[in-house]
């Protein structure tokens, strides 16, 4: 049988309604019981005629997880049979798993780390309390829940006092990056091997990546048994000693040698997370700048209606952002980070010193050390470290991954450009710009002017047109030979009277703000009725748009935090407003900075690339429907008419935490490439191949006004939003078109 096979079957009162992954002990699903309605994980053993070692373990794995009780360990609730296939009937956790939460985010930061690994270290230490030693710790095996709580999951290796001898001699069970040097050995796993297995977690929770790696498994078994790695403050540049001090507590190749028990270890994990509070408050009295350096002039958000009040906060911001940008660009420049720490002679891991532009050196280890190219976009530059010459653009680098790197590029007529980044295992290429000497400050003033309550004047369009109502703007973005044009609109459809979608596009007007953030287009499609949907929508794009202006972190980091607010102000905006219960709204975002793309979302708004004359979907629908596709239950041209294509499975401001969606690498932008982003109200009737030949065959603000034409023509049964947004070497500069049949400029 195939993986999955047993959807829609029944395990006693509950029903499997999705298949939830395989192990090497069995299948597992998520159930429903019909009348409770009451969700829960099942674990189905793996095939008729097993071995009878492994149907033992699965019954010890049921009788162990029976008898726990913890809050951050998955409950057991029954044992049942599925075809004469014993089944385990589980809690069911709601969110990702920690290797998951890794994967997306790169490294955890340590405060929320030590957090999270504290109630680790508590289920494991109730295991411990009652005999019993997990033997397969590892960070699949753990679970986050949607309200930040740690769930311990998979106990089919763990052995208590009274668990039969399950492993033949000469058999090693067990993940082996997690395994202690004994466990390798077979001399037995006790807690300390629990320990060590804990210290593995934290480091990759840290670093982003596992303490001991090799290309071979004979090298990565040698690395085990010697203890040999590098110290995590080497791979997460300004990670504090402690950190790596508590980690080798764990890591230490004698047993007898380790941290003896789960209670000392949370003791020190308590006691250095209280040193790094104490560390990082501030020396004096605390100063609040205000950090508003997003410049919104050319940011307009169209959805249909605007309330007084929102016009009064949007008036609001607009006197507040102005004077931000004052105090921001008075406001002296950041001090220099400190150097690194003294190498501490006692530690018993290798340190790696990179130089003080973060390049590796000599007596860096080979297999931390990646290289990478620096080039300079339509032009070129010397690359620069102090005052040494590195050489001229394109030029190669050797880096360590996760090390800052702090160079220059410098060329006689053009300002001197930072080359500040932090590369990650992946990075192989970073293209910057050089801007010519040129007087910024009548851009600066006329900037300024842009916020004033006195600046232009709204004027109304034609006093009557067809029903179709977009509003659609244009504007050429982007300097030098390449420019972008950004076209967005949005209707309500044939058959809604009201808009909860929301659409709009950011871009600085200073060309070195614009070089530090790029250009921001943002669509948000609401849920929760009339007033609640408008709200959540234009809650998502307002937040997305001014929290991405002033986070001066990596754009993708900067994206997936930006959702994460919106979904925050939108989840509480909710609880404080009963008439609002129950809102949220879908929210896809596209940056594209210094010839990157950048992309994050949530639900089933899209993102397309237009390239090399085909329509590539660059985002996952978030729907039931889509999990249907991607298990090949139907194809894509079934889910545009299936009756559930419109049920959500994640969406902004269903709950206090969100997992975002977004690229683990940006795209490098090509000229010609163009984007589309798009609420489900055109994607749902305009295939592939109409919107590539819209938007390739016409400018960005006619394709926008046909492809709602075109969805109107067929029902409109939804909010129609669409944005494009064009690259091109030959892009004319335009100022702001003239709306269409009515519409207002704001």
């Amino acid at each position: 049988m195939s993986a999955g096979s047993f959807l829609n079957a029944s395990v006693g009162s509950y029903r499997l309604v999705d298949f939830l992954g395989a192990g090497g002990m069995g299948e597992v699903y998520r159930a429903v019981h019909p009348q409770l309605g009451r969700v829960v994980a099942i674990k189905v053993l793996a095939a008729p005629g097993q071995a009878e070692s492994l149907l033992e373990r699965f019954r010890n794995e049921a009788r162990i997880q029976a008898g726990l009780s913890h809050p951050n360990v998955a409950a057991l609730y029954d044992f049942l049979e599925l075809g004469g296939r014993p089944c385990i009937v589980m809690e069911y956790v709601d969110g990702e798993t920690l290797d998951q939460l890794i994967r997306r985010e790169g490294g955890i930061d340590i405060d929320r780390a030590l957090r999270l690994f504290e109630q680790i270290g508590a289920a494991v230490g109730y295991l411990h309390g009652r005999g019993i030693v997990h033997r397969d710790l590892k960070a699949n095996n753990v679970k986050l829940t949607d309200q930040g709580q740690i769930k311990l999951l998979d106990f089919g290796l763990a052995r208590s006092a009274g668990t039969p001898k399950l492993t033949a001699t000469g058999h090693v069970v067990g993940t082996l990056e997690y395994m202690a040097p004994e466990q390798l050995a077979q001399q037995g796993a006790d807690e300390r091997s629990d320990i060590w297995a804990l210290g593995v977690i934290l480091y990759e929770m840290v670093t982003g990546r596992l303490p001991f790696e090799a290309t071979s498994v004979t090298d990565l078994m040698r690395r085990i048994v010697m203890a040999e790695y590098f110290a995590a403050s080497t791979i997460a540049t300004g990670l504090p000693k402690s950190v790596d001090a508590l980690i080798a507590g764990c890591l230490q190749r004698n047993p007898a040698e380790r941290i003896p028990t789960i209670e000392a270890l949370l003791a020190r994990v308590r006691s250095t997370a209280d040193r790094l509070r104490r560390e990082t408050l501030p020396p004096g009295p605390i100063r609040l700048v205000s950090p508003s350096r997003w410049d919104l002039l050319a940011t307009r958000i169209r959805a249909v209606g605007r309330s007084p009040l929102t016009r009064r906060a949007a008036l609001a911001a607009v006197a507040i952002g102005a004077v931000a940008t004052i105090a921001v660009a008075l406001a002296p420049g950041p001090k220099p980070p400190p150097p690194p720490p003294p190498h501490d002679p006692g530690e018993s891991v290798v340190v790696v010193r990179p130089d003080p532009c973060g390049l590796a050196t000599a007596s860096s280890p080979s297999d931390s050390v990646r290289e990478l190219t620096i080039d300079v976009i339509g032009g070129w530059g010397e690359l620069r470290c102090g005052d040494s010459l590195l050489g001229r653009t394109p030029a190669a680098i050797r880096i360590i991954p996760g090390t800052p790197v702090r160079l220059r590029l410098v060329r006689d007529g053009y300002r001197d450009e930072p080359v500040e980044f932090t590369p990650t295992w992946n990075t192989t290429a970073m293209p910057f710009s050089m801007r010519q000497e040129t007087d910024t400050t009548r851009a600066a003033l006329l900037g300024l002017l842009g916020w004033l309550p006195f600046g232009p004047r709204r004027r109304k369009g034609p006093p009557s047109g067809p029903p179709l109502r977009p509003t659609n703007e244009m504007a050429a973005v982007g300097g030098g030979p390449t420019s972008m044009v950004i076209s967005v609109a949005s209707d309500p459809g044939c058959v809604r009277d009201s808009n909860e979608d929301a659409i709009a596009y950011a871009r600085p007007l200073d060309p070195a703000e614009r070089e530090r953030a790029g250009v921001l287009l943002v669509v948000a499609d609401g849920m929760g009725g009339h007033s609640a949907g408008e709200v959540a929508s234009r809650l998502a794009v307002e937040t997305v748009v001014s929290s991405y202006g002033v986070d001066n972190a990596d754009p993708q980091a900067a994206l997936i935090r930006a959702l994460k607010l919106a979904n925050r102000a939108i989840h509480d905006a909710a609880r404080a407003d009963s008439t609002r219960a129950g809102m949220g709204t879908t929210c896809t975002a596209l940056v594209i900075r210094q010839g990157w793309a950048y992309c994050a979302h949530v639900g089933d708004s899209r993102l397309y690339l237009f390239r090399d004359g085909a329509a590539l979907q660059m985002t996952e629908d978030h729907s039931a429907v889509f999990d249907l596709v991607k298990r090949g239950v139907i194809d894509r041209d079934a889910a545009r008419s299936h009756p559930d294509r419109n049920v959500i499975v994640r969406a902004l401001g269903s709950r206090a935490e969100v997992e975002v969606a977004g690229w683990a690498q940006p795209l490098f932008v090509r000229h010609a490439d163009r984007f589309l982003v798009s609420s489900d109200g055109l994607h749902d009737l305009v295939s592939d191949q109409e919107l590539t030949e819209f938007v390739l065959g016409q400018s960005p603000e006619n394709a926008c006004a046909d492809l709602i034409a075109l969805a109107r023509s067929r029902g409109g049964h939804d909010n129609i939003s669409v944005g494009v947004l064009a690259v091109s070497d030959d892009a004319p500069t335009m100022e702001l078109a003239t709306p269409a049949d009515g519409a207002e400029v704001r």
